[in-house]
């Protein structure tokens, strides 16, 4: 296809409403995605282009992709692939690799040596990736492997106006997307980084949302890699069925974009983090210097205060269930870890169920020292309550 029709779908693609709404908030998705893309343009050529200055600095992208988010080393894995494939000379081979695992076991050993300073409480979200996997177990595959089209229906689907339209529709369109990868993996980097990078997400517990946002407009360059491949096949009936395919998928994403802009979306979860913690903080900042605060969106409490702040939600995964802790456990954690005040920051949260059980089970162990509006509250930690 002629080099514009891929300009024009990425750039379309990087306007979506998720991409935007990742920007706005400190997430570590743009500079990802951005490593990300340099490593594909950079390390996707034929063996007659490599050099060695090349091949280190793909294999330094992909090492600091990999350091970015874990899931970046789905560009290590598929590098090597297409290495391999092309029979690059094993100089070049461990240009690629030496970065990406030198990063990969400095990482590793760094969580290692730092896991005793980790509550057990708090390891599913500060720990590593591979015990929240080890835990969640590999039953947990089937579950994720079929919640992974569901934010790409939200964005293409959203018009259908039943269940079987949408199945009618979502199926076939995860053929064409399927045969796009492929397609890809004969003749890009790009199809085998979105093989591995789809196989982790699979193995994960976690909503693939902010995952998917991250690789858009690759995805969008598969579907498109295969409904041209399908096309050319010259059958009437599979051209037909691909044209709709396209329609329809491109209608329920100008919808869902039209929709957004006008309502202003991408704004919204910044727009209401930042104005709630604006609202919170100065209470924060009035506590003592040495006060420990238990709250949701701890990093940015600490960064905005520079109050010592640890989570206050808990959770574990057996499989895809998310397990939630006992209210003896949750008080003996917020104990042991030394806080002394928790930060209700909304009632529309996981948070204020866990709360709610606490304050059922030891009645007078938190007491309110100041109230907003919508249920919000700061209450101080009584360590010698029985």
């Amino acid at each position: 296809m002629a080099p514009w029709v891929t300009e024009v779908l990425v750039a379309s693609v990087a306007f979506a409403i998720p991409i935007l709404s990742i920007l706005g908030v400190l997430l570590s998705e743009p500079a990802f995605t951005l490593t990300l893309a340099l490593t594909l343009g950079l390390g996707d050529h034929p063996a007659a282009d490599w050099s060695g200055g090349r091949a280190w600095g793909v294999g330094l992208l992909a090492a600091a992709a990999l350091l970015l988010r874990s899931v970046g080393v789905a560009a290590l894995a598929g590098l090597l692939v297409v290495a391999w494939r092309i029979r690059l000379p094993r100089r070049h081979v461990l240009a690629l690799v030496v970065p990406g695992v030198l990063a990969g076991l400095a990482w590793g050993l760094w969580v290692v040596a730092h896991r005793a300073g980790i509550d057990p409480a708090i390891r599913a979200d500060y720990g590593s990736y591979l015990e929240t996997v080890h835990d969640a177990g590999v039953r947990t595959f089937v579950g994720s492997l079929t919640d992974l089209p569901r934010p790409l229906s939200v964005l293409t689907l959203n018009w259908v106006p039943a269940t079987w339209v949408y199945y009618t529709l979502g199926i076939p369109a995860l053929v064409v997307g399927g045969w796009g990868i492929c397609v890809l993996t004969r003749r890009s980097l790009l199809g085998w980084v979105l093989i591995v990078y789809l196989g982790v997400l699979a193995l994960w517990p976690f909503p693939p949302d902010r995952f998917l946002w991250a690789i858009l407009p690759w995805l969008t360059l598969a579907w498109v890699a295969g409904a041209v491949a399908l096309w050319r096949r010259k059958s009437r009936v599979l051209q037909g069925a691909v044209a709709l395919l396209a329609l329809s998928l491109a209608f329920g994403y100008v919808r869902y974009e039209v929709r957004g802009f006008s309502g202003h979306w991408w704004d919204l979860t910044a727009g209401r983090i930042s104005n709630n913690l604006a609202e919170l903080l100065p209470a924060i900042d009035s506590l003592p210097a040495d006060a420990v605060v238990a709250t949701d969106n701890e990093p940015l409490v600490w960064l905005y205060t520079r109050r010592q702040s640890v989570p206050f939600y808990l959770f574990a995964y057996s499989g895809r269930q998310l397990l939630q802790p006992r209210p003896e456990f949750q008080l003996s954690y917020l104990r042991r870890i030394g806080v002394t005040h928790v930060l209700l920051s909304g009632m529309n949260t996981g948070s204020a169920e866990q709360l709610d059980r606490i304050l059922g089970a030891f009645p007078g162990v938190l007491t309110v020292t100041r109230r907003w509006s919508g249920g919000r509250a700061l209450f101080e930690l009584k360590h010698d309550h029985p």
